[in-house]
C-alpha cells in the first residue's frame, strides 16, 4: 500500500467526520433542520469519488471506505450515534446505508471493466448533488404538487434534481472526455438528467439512495455514450407532452402522469412508434369510453376499490408488462419481445374496455366462476357486452401492431403476431376475470351491506368476504397482462 494510498484512506474518515461535525454544530445552534444537516452530509459524501480517483490505486484499498461506511452508517441508524445524518424517524429511512451500498457497488463494477471510474462518479454526484439540492430546495420553496409510490414530491425540487444532474454530468464528461466534443456531452447530460430525475422522481423514498447513482451510471455508459441518448431524448419529450395531455384530460393524477411518462418513454424507446401508438390507443380509449354512462358509472363507483383519474399504481399495473417487453426488445431484438409488449397492451386494452362498457350493459353480470349474479362492476363479473367490448379493444391494438409492425417482422409475421396479439389480449381479459372472481379481495360494506373492492367506507373498516386482503385490482390488472405476455413470448420463441 503506497503513501498516497494511505493518504487517501486517512483523508476520507477525516473528510467525513468533520462534515459531521460541522453539521452537527449548525444543527445544535439551530442555524439548519435536521433535513439539511443531513443533505450537508450528503452532498459532501459524494465527492469521496474525486478522492478515490485520486488517491487510490487498487480495488481493495478503494473498497474499505466503502465497506466501513455501510457498517457505521449501519450503527449511526440504530444507535442514533450522529444525530445530524439521521432522519428523525430513522425506521423509515435508511438512506444512510444504502448510499455507500452504491458506493461499493459501482467500485466493483468500475474495476470489473464494465465502466470508467469517472463515469461511476457521474452516478455518485448525481446523487449527491442532484438529490440534496432536490430535498433541499423542495422542501424549502415547493409545494405538494405529486404523490408517488408513497413519496411527495415538488415540481420545484424535480426541477432542482434536473439542473444538478445536467450539471454534473456535463462537468464530469467535459473534464475526462473532452475527445467528444461539447454536442455530444451536452446530449448526454440532458438525457441522463432526464433519466436521473424520473429515476429520483419514481423511487420510494431512501431507496433512490440505491437507484439514481446506479441506474444514473448504467444509463450513461451504455446508453448516453452510444447512440441512444437523441432517441431517449425525443421519446421523453414526446411521452412529457402525452403525459401532460392525459393529466390536463382528468385520465391521471400528478403522479400518475409522472409514471405514465416513464413508463411511455421505455416503450417508445425500447419498441418504437408503433408501440407507442398501441399506448395511446389504449389511454386515450380508455378515457374516452370512461366518460359514458355516467348514471351506471357511479353505482358501479360503490363497488370499485379506485375510480376517477389513474394514480401511478394504476399505470404500472397497466403499462408494465408492456414497458418490460420493449426494454427487453431493445436489449434483444427479439420479435417475441414485441409480441409480448403487444399482448400486454392488447390485454390492458381488451380488459379497460370490457370494465368501461361492461357497467353500461341492461343486464347485471355474472360471475364467471359460479354463474351467480353480481352488482354492476364487480370484479369476476361478466356480460355479454364487457365480453364483446374486451375482444373489441383486442382486436383493435392488434390491428394497429400488425400494419405498424409489417416493416420490422415482414407481412407473414406481421399478420401472424397479429393474431397473438389479438388472442392474447382477449384471453388475458379472461384471466383478468378469473383471477378477479377468486384471489381478489372482496369485502361487505359496513355501512350499507354491498360487496365491495374497497377496504373501508367512509372510514369504517369492511369484513373481508373472499379473496386475499393484499390482492387489489392493480395486483389482478398487473398479473394478468403479465402473464400472458410471458406466456406469449415463450410460446413465439418455442414454435418460430
Amino acid at each position: 500500500m503506497s503513501a498516497l494510498n494511505l493518504a487517501g484512506l486517512g483523508l476520507s474518515y477525516v473528510g467525513i467526520f468533520l462534515v459531521i461535525a460541522l453539521a452537527s454544530a449548525l444543527l445544535k445552534s439551530g442555524r439548519i433542520r435536521p433535513s439539511a444537516s443531513r443533505k450537508i452530509v450528503h452532498i459532501s459524501v459524494a465527492h469521496w469519488w474525486l478522492l478515490m480517483m485520486a488517491t487510490m490505486d487498487g480495488l481493495w484499498i478503494s473498497l474499505i471506505g466503502p465497506v466501513s461506511f455501510v457498517i457505521l452508517n449501519a450503527l449511526s441508524l440504530r444507535l442514533r450515534l450522529f444525530k445530524a445524518m439521521e432522519d428523525p424517524e430513522p425506521n423509515k429511512n435508511y438512506g444512510t446505508v444504502y448510499f455507500p451500498v452504491s458506493l461499493l457497488v459501482l467500485v466493483l463494477a468500475c474495476y470489473a471493466g464494465l465502466m470508467p471510474l469517472w463515469v461511476g462518479g457521474i452516478g455518485i454526484l448525481i446523487m449527491g448533488w442532484g438529490d440534496g439540492l432536490a430535498a433541499l430546495i423542495g422542501e424549502r420553496f415547493g409545494r405538494a404538487n405529486a404523490r408517488i409510490f408513497g413519496s411527495v414530491k415538488s415540481a420545484i425540487g424535480a426541477a432542482a434534481m434536473l439542473g444538478a444532474s445536467f450539471a454534473v454530468t456535463l462537468a464530469m464528461g467535459m473534464a475526462f472526455d473532452p475527445a467528444a466534443g461539447l454536442g455530444a456531452h451536452l446530449i448526454r447530460a440532458a438525457a441522463t438528467a432526464v433519466f436521473a430525475t424520473l429515476v429520483e422522481l419514481l423511487t420510494p423514498f431512501g431507496v433512490d439512495n440505491l437507484s439514481v447513482p446506479i441506474l444514473s451510471a448504467f444509463f450513461y455508459r451504455y446508453v448516453a455514450m452510444g447512440l441512444g441518448a437523441p432517441v431517449f431524448l425525443l421519446a421523453a419529450g414526446a411521452n412529457a407532452l402525452f403525459a401532460l395531455a392525459g393529466w390536463r384530460v382528468g385520465g391521471v393524477d400528478a403522479g400518475g402522469a409522472i409514471t405514465g411518462m416513464a413508463v411511455g418513454t421505455g416503450i417508445l424507446a425500447g419498441a418504437g412508434l408503433p408501440a407507442f401508438v398501441l399506448l395511446g390507443a389504449f389511454f386515450f380509449s380508455s378515457i374516452t369510453l370512461g366518460r359514458l354512462g355516467k348514471g351506471r358509472r357511479d353505482e358501479a363507483a360503490l363497488v370499485v376499490q379506485k375510480g376517477g383519474r389513474r394514480d401511478p399504481f394504476q399505470v404500472l399495473a397497466n403499462g408494465g408488462a408492456a414497458f418490460a417487453g420493449a426494454i427487453a426488445y431493445a436489449l434483444s431484438r427479439h420479435p417475441a419481445a414485441l409480441v409480448a409488449c403487444g399482448v400486454a397492451l392488447a390485454e390492458a386494452t381488451a380488459d379497460t374496455w370490457a370494465s368501461e362498457l361492461g357497467v353500461l350493459s341492461p343486464l347485471r353480470p355474472r360471475s364467471i366462476l359460479t354463474g351467480k349474479l353480481l352488482p354492476a362492476g364487480a370484479s369476476g363479473g361478466v356480460s355479454w357486452l364487457g365480453t364483446l367490448a374486451s375482444l373489441a379493444g383486442a382486436a383493435l391494438i392488434a390491428l394497429i401492431f400488425g400494419l405498424g409492425y409489417v416493416g420490422i417482422l415482414g407481412y407473414a409475421d406481421a399478420y401472424r403476431a397479429a393474431l397473438w396479439v389479438l388472442a392474447g389480449g382477449f384471453i388475458g381479459a379472461i384471466v383478468d376475470s378469473l383471477l378477479g372472481a377468486s384471489i381478489q379481495a372482496q369485502y361487505r360494506c359496513a355501512l350499507s351491506g354491498r360487496l365491495t373492492e374497497r377496504p373501508a367506507t367512509q372510514g369504517v373498516r369492511n369484513a373481508l368476504q373472499r379473496g386475499f386482503a393484499w390482492v387489489g385490482n392493480d395486483a389482478v390488472n398487473f398479473l394478468s397482462s403479465a402473464s400472458v405476455a410471458l406466456g406469449a413470448a415463450f410460446l413465439w420463441k418455442a414454435l418460430a
